[in-house]
């Protein structure tokens, strides 16, 4: 399992804007530990879910403030061929690159 070793803060976060188009993420943030740095996670193709939400706090756990970013606007994918779907045609992904 992902439990952080220490205490940790998060919140869903608007971390920037590019036109309409908000950007969110999900920020989480050490509690009792001195800050090391910081690190952006990237979801897999299944999109920003609990398992990435997880793995934030970890590495906050571990003294880093992390930002899970959200490629997908708040969707997710529980199987392979939605993941796929959600990967291809993305349109957040394709202004990105």
């Amino acid at each position: 399992m992902r439990a952080p070793e220490s205490d940790t803060r998060s919140s869903e976060v608007i971390y920037g804007q590019t036109g309409e188009q908000q950007h969110k993420g999900y920020l989480s943030q050490p509690e009792n530990k001195k800050v090391k740095s910081g690190l952006i996670v990237i979801h897999e193709w299944w999109g920003l879910n609990e398992d990435i939400h997880l793995m934030a706090d970890q590495l906050a756990g571990l003294g880093y403030h992390s930002l899970a970013v959200d490629l997908y606007d708040g969707k997710s994918a529980d199987g392979v061929r939605e993941a796929f779907q959600l990967s291809t045609v993305c349109q957040k992904m394709k202004t990105l690159l």
